[in-house]
C-alpha cells in the first residue's frame, strides 16, 4: 500500500515520546501542518511535568482515549 499525503494519520505520544511533543520539535509542527492528527498522553506528560512545554495543537488524551484512538487506525506504528 502506497501512502499518499490524503490518507488518515495519527501520531500518538506515549511513556518517553512525550518529550517529543514540545513546542519545538519541527517535525511535530510539519506534521501538525500537514493537518496529520497528533495526540499526547495527558498522563504521561503531566508524570514528567511537560505541560508548560507540549504544543496546544497536540490533543491531550486519557488512557481510555488511547485505546479508542488504536482501534480506531488500520495501522500501529510502535517504536
Amino acid at each position: 500500500m502506497e501512502h499518499t499525503d490524503k490518507d488518515d494519520v495519527t501520531i500518538l505520544f506515549l511513556q518517553n515520546a512525550v518529550y517529543f511533543a514540545n513546542k519545538s520539535n519541527k517535525a511535530v509542527s510539519q506534521a501538525i501542518n500537514q493537518m496529520k492528527s497528533v495526540a499526547a498522553c495527558k498522563e504521561h506528560i503531566d508524570l514528567r511535568g511537560l505541560t508548560n512545554f507540549i504544543s496546544d495543537k497536540i490533543k491531550l488524551v486519557t488512557t481510555e482515549e488511547i485505546v479508542d484512538l488504536i482501534f480506531e487506525n488500520d495501522a500501529i506504528i510502535n517504536m
